[in-house]
């Protein structure tokens, strides 16, 4: 699969929808889809952000994100079960 801001947005609101179902916190969920609206919204290619490792000025209030980004950039594929445990 190919990493596009369209891929790992959809990713990111995928762990929004399943941590919705194990009834998490409203604010942990709505961080994972705030994080994936920005991606969606941003002009700016994120794979080649993480590349040039400049991913943390997007998320910069929360490094976890930026772990995350990085880490569907470099993965094989876009799970969000393997992101979800790996988070």
């Amino acid at each position: 699969m190919q990493i596009t801001n369209h891929n790992i947005a959809k990713v990111l609101e995928n762990i929004a929808e399943i941590l919705e179902t194990q009834d998490a916190n409203y604010y942990r969920i709505r961080a994972y889809t705030q994080a994936a609206r920005t991606i969606r919204t941003t002009k700016l290619n994120i794979a080649n952000y993480v590349n040039q490792e400049r991913v943390n000025h997007l998320f910069s209030s929360n490094s976890c994100f930026s772990k995350s980004v990085k880490w569907l950039c470099f993965a094989s594929s876009l799970s969000p079960i393997k992101v979800f445990k790996n988070h």
